[in-house]
């Protein structure tokens, strides 16, 4: 399986700003509530990559175990 990419674009010119490499089979992307990190969930090499949106480079690779899949972010009221 090879190594799948994160594509950034820029939403008000819809241009490609950057392609990042990230593991096999990227399925799910969620960005930090202060927008400074985007989490990317790779199915089959087992890992989320963190990616840090202002220098837009992968931060480190957490290791998940089997079937890395969908993420949600949960924030505790108050």
């Amino acid at each position: 399986v090879e190594a799948g990419e994160l594509v950034v674009i820029d939403t008000a010119t819809r241009q490609e700003v950057k392609r990042i490499r990230v593991g096999n089979q990227p399925i799910g992307v969620e960005i930090s509530p202060d927008q400074k990190r985007a989490f990317v969930s790779c199915m089959t090499s087992n890992d989320v990559y963190v990616i840090e949106l202002d220098r837009m480079i992968v931060l480190s690779i957490l290791r998940t175990g089997a079937g890395s899949d969908g993420l949600a972010w949960w924030r505790p009221q108050g």
